[in-house]
Parts: structure tokens; sequence; C-alpha cells
């Protein structure tokens, strides 16, 4: 049987429908239908709480989580909340998207004879779904509860892998509990499908829609780099973020690629989304059947976050004042626009114009110490933001260049 990594186009659709058969042998569901309700519900924009409350409230699995999470300390009841439509609002309508759609869909891929694996597996996506979420309201709020389901689900294909490829054979592909990416990899070049296949399946046999199933399934894959428009992109770039970070609690880990890239995140801003994200955590991991929790989130979540600052602090990718006399790379008035030090003349300088795609499609020399930052901005037809931090930036960056 041929590896994931040699297969043809024609035998990728082979594969998936052979994968289907597969997965309906091992008895998981065609459709989680109140999910799919749910997400009917969500493409609504005007869909209230009481809408999603009257489809979840015959299920007494999801509206038992729900009141239980309501009484928590976390939003400290004086009276306790027996209501669905009272705990509806206290919870929000975001947070309740979120929970019944992952809910379902959680419930629907689970393998009941997944012991450790699954439970770990389902622990760590849900701290991924937080994660997600996170980084979807600092840069796309409007698809905060998608960034969740799309975080929570995207490896859900791994903890179905032992049952479909032979839980001997899966074991050795997990031995030193590889990250993400290494296990993907490793998938590839041993196995005739992979874990994101299976959610490609799983995805296909729920009818999810493209805006959910795209960015779980291209989730290893780089995004393309420059502006990213679109729903289905920007979920992409959250999706292969969240995706990259190795969860497995090990020491040491790569380099995160891409990150501001991706993103766009300052240092204090990564510090912001693990703490967010660590406390919804703590509150939302007990709603979703199976998760087992992480033991020691905080060590976890502070080896996380230090990756993710020196990541940034070394300027991967990113879109921010670069260390040293690196390139500053900067979008002014809607332009994206690149300044580094000319390696051919001392004390001058270029800017760039930069294309959609990071090609640049314009220069301007200058003599370093002789600029201003808004007089570098006309010179290239880029008119001076009235945000006075931009101007500091690019002052600040000559300021460097010149010293």
């Amino acid at each position: 049987m041929k590896a994931r990594a040699e297969l043809s186009a024609a035998d990728v659709v082979q594969m998936l429908a052979a994968l289907d058969r597969r997965l309906e042998s091992i008895g998981l569901r065609t459709q989680p239908g109140v999910a799919v309700r749910v997400l009917e519900l969500s493409a609504q924009s005007d869909a209230a709480l009481t809408d999603y409350a009257r489809v979840i409230r015959t299920d007494a699995g999801i509206v038992g989580r729900i009141l239980k999470l309501a009484n928590s300390a976390a939003f400290a009841q004086r009276q306790p909340v027996t209501s669905l439509d009272r705990a509806c609002v206290l919870l929000g309508l975001e947070r309740i998207k979120s929970i019944a759609i992952g809910f379902y869909l959680c419930r629907s891929a689970a393998d009941p004879e997944g012991g450790d694996l699954s439970g770990r597996v389902w622990g760590q996506s849900v701290l991924r779904a937080c994660l997600a979420a996170e980084a979807a309201r600092l840069t796309l709020a409007e698809l905060t509860s998608e960034a969740f389901v799309v975080g929570l689900m995207q490896d859900a294909g791994i903890q179905l892998m032992p049952a479909l490829v032979g839980r001997g054979v899966y074991a050795g592909l997990l031995r030193d509990a590889p990250g993400p990416q290494v296990l993907f990899e490793r998938e590839t070049l041993a196995l005739p499908f992979t874990h994101v296949d299976v959610m490609s399946a799983l995805a296909a046999r729920w009818r999810l829609p493209e805006v959910l199933t795209k960015p779980m399934v291209r989730h290893h894959t780089a995004p393309k780099s420059g502006k990213i428009a679109g729903s289905i992109g920007r979920l992409h770039r959250i999706a292969h973020f969240v995706g990259g970070l190795d969860l497995s609690g090990g020491a040491e880990s790569p380099a995160i690629p891409g990150l501001g890239r991706e993103l766009g995140l300052q240092a204090e801003q990564a510090a912001e989304l693990m703490r967010l994200a660590t406390q919804e955590y703590r509150l939302t991991c007990s709603v979703f059947p199976g998760a087992t929790p992480i033991s020691d989130l905080e060590a976890l979540a502070e080896r996380v976050q230090t990756r993710l600052i020196a990541a940034l602090d070394r300027g991967v990718e990113d879109l921010s004042l670069r260390s040293g006399n690196g390139p500053l790379d900067l979008v002014v008035s809607g332009q994206r626009i690149q300044i580094h030090a000319d390696a051919d003349a001392l004390g001058q300088a270029v800017l760039y114009i930069l294309g959609d795609g990071g090609e640049r499609v314009m220069s301007h020399c200058f003599p370093v110490k002789q600029a201003s930052a808004a007089a570098l901005l006309r010179a290239v037809a880029v008119e001076p933001p009235a945000d006075r931090s931009v101007l500091d930036q690019i002052t600040t960056y000559l300021n460097r260049l010149a010293a």
C-alpha cells in the first residue's frame, strides 16, 4: 500500500472514499444533527440566544454541562442558575455557539476505546480551541466561535487513527511524544492517510461548511504570505498558528514559524492571548466529552508564552519593529512598506513599497540622518497617518540606523 506522500490526486480521491467506508465500519455517526442545526443558526446574523437554547434544550447531556458551567465560581451568581435561558445569557452568544457546535462534533468523533490518547488529544484540542478563539478576538472578532471549532476539531483525527491503522502501528509513530507537525510528517511518510485526511472525511460526512472545513484540513500547510482576504484565509492563518504549537509538555520545541506574518501579534498581545486562553480553558474544558484536562497547565502556558515572545523578539517574519538594524516592515495608511539600511552605501537607507504578495514594486533611497518620517512617506506618495505612533516607530528605527 502506498504511503500518503506517494499518492496522486486520483489516488487521494479513492483513499478518501475508502476512508469514509472505514469510518462507517467503526460506527461513527454520519451527521451530528443538532450540531448542523446550530451551524445553520450561526450562519444567520439575526439568530438570538433564545434560538440556540431552543435547539439544544432537548439534549440533557449538553444542558447539564451548560448549567454546571453557569453555576461555577467564575460567574459568581448569588442564586443557583436552573434555567437554560438564564445560563445562555450568562455565558454569552459566542461561547454558547462554540460550546454547542464543539460538544456535538467532539462527541460524534470520539473513539470509545481511545483511552489515554483520546483524552490527551481532546484535552490539548480544547486548549487549541481557546487559543484560536482568543487569536480571532484580537484579529477578526466576528469569527471567534468559528475559530474555536476549527481549533477544537483540526486534530480530532489523531485519536481515531489507532482504530483505523492499528494500535500497534500508530503507537510507533507516537514515540517520543512528537508535536503535531512532526506527527503529521511521520504519518505522511509511513501511512496511506493522515489524521488530516480523517478530519477531511469526517467533515464531508457531517457536511460542515467550507469556512470550517478548509482551515481544519490546511492547518499543517503554511498560509500564503502577504495580505489575505476572506474568512477562510484568515481562519487558515489561525489554524496554522495554533496547530504549530507543541502542547505535549516537552521542555523544548522548534521556533514557531511565520508567527508575525500570520497574526501580526505583538509580544504583549501574545502574553494576553495565553492568559485569556488558559482562563477560558479552565472554565470550559469539562464541558467536552472525553477531554482529559492538562495536568500542569500553568507550566505549559508559561513555556508556550515564552516561545511565542521569543519568536516575536527574533522578528520571525513579523510586521513590526525589528530588533537591531534589520528591516522595518509596516502597513501605513493601507500600504505595506519596508525600510532597511543600504548595504552598499554607508549612511543610506532604502524604502520599498511592497505589493500584496510581498514583492518590492518601488524603491526610494535616502540619507538616514536627513530623513523625517512624514517627509519620507510623502516621497513615495503615502499619506502620513494621523496616528503618531506609526511615525514614532519609523523615527525610532531611523535613529537606530543613524546611531
